[in-house]
């Protein structure tokens, strides 16, 4: 992989309350996986020395390496974009309480396969798959039941911006409430329009191959109510 053996070329970015730092497409985000964005971390610490290696040795005294150092995201593994660092406990902590409230909102780009014209919500259940471990399933008028019986409420709203109908994709901002694994995923491919490179969700007939899946994390932000 070139980007791993060109590590002081890692993006970076900087705010009041956050370090983000960009992942690649197929790359995992956690712990547990060969060649994880922690493994590149931990090469990039004994390599460098500037404020985001700072912060991270401060959080390792705080948080276990196990426990990621304050991360506040996680990207599926074909995904890429930000993955951000909390600055602080207490940071960390609002963050993760907005989440569960549902007061926090996540940006994305994307490809879809398929003609969108107006900005679309979906807000469907989704669960994990009963029999596989790899998949998530949404609510339909059965209502499947869940792995562990329980279902988690959020939305995906799609906002189009060009539709190229040479390949029948329309690119478009997405914006999600919360996040649970797998949500953009399965929601766009729950209304026949599944991201272009999707291998997981979508039927043989609407799926587009790509050389990975067009979906990248490019922001987030806290809202009061």
């Amino acid at each position: 992989m070139s980007w791993l053996a060109n590590i002081s070329k890692l993006t970076r970015y900087n705010d009041t309350d956050f370090f983000y730092i960009r992942k690649p497409h197929d790359v995992p985000s956690v712990r547990g996986f060969h060649l994880s964005m922690f493994e590149v971390l931990e090469k990039y610490i004994q390599t460098h020395d500037n404020t985001l290696i700072t912060l991270l040795r401060q959080n390792q005294e705080i948080f276990s390496l196990e426990s990621e150092w304050w991360l506040c995201n996680r990207l599926d593994v074909p995904t890429a974009g930000l993955l951000y660092f909390a600055k602080s406990q207490e940071i960390f902590d609002t963050y993760r309480q907005a989440q569960a409230e549902g007061k926090l909102i996540k940006y994305y780009t994307g490809t879809i396969v398929g003609r969108l014209d107006q900005t679309k919500i979906i807000a469907r259940d989704i669960a994990h798959h009963p029999q596989l471990d790899d998949r998530m399933v949404v609510a339909n008028s059965i209502k499947m039941v869940a792995s562990g019986g329980k279902w988690q409420s959020w939305w995906t709203q799609l906002e189009p911006l060009s539709y190229d109908e040479s390949t029948n994709q329309t690119s478009v901002l997405i914006t999600i409430s919360g996040g649970i694994r797998h949500q953009i995923r399965i929601h766009c491919a729950s209304i026949g329009s599944p991201l272009v490179g999707e291998t997981l969700y979508g039927t043989k007939h609407n799926r587009q191959s790509a050389d990975h899946l067009q979906l990248s994390c490019v922001g987030h932000m806290l809202v009061n109510s």
